[in-house]
């Protein structure tokens, strides 16, 4: 993505908006290649917009882990 700036073809701004473009589609494509896997479970990093703390995660990663 920053190939343009180093050519001098972009600016950053626009490198780093394309960064942010590609950085979207990946997630989005993990999470629909994820999403496909019976055996995978996703762990709830928020509560109501707010960040759960660490260890709040790690214990619910480990509650789906332990099937509890």
């Amino acid at each position: 993505e920053f190939l343009g700036y180093f050519r001098g073809s972009s600016t950053f701004d626009e490198c780093v908006e394309l960064l942010k473009t590609a950085t979207r589609k990946y997630a989005k494509r993990q999470i629909t290649w994820f999403g496909g896997k019976e055996y995978v479970r996703f762990v709830d990093a928020d509560r109501q917009g707010e960040m759960k703390s660490f260890e709040e995660i790690v214990n619910n990663a480990e509650e789906l882990f332990l099937g509890a």
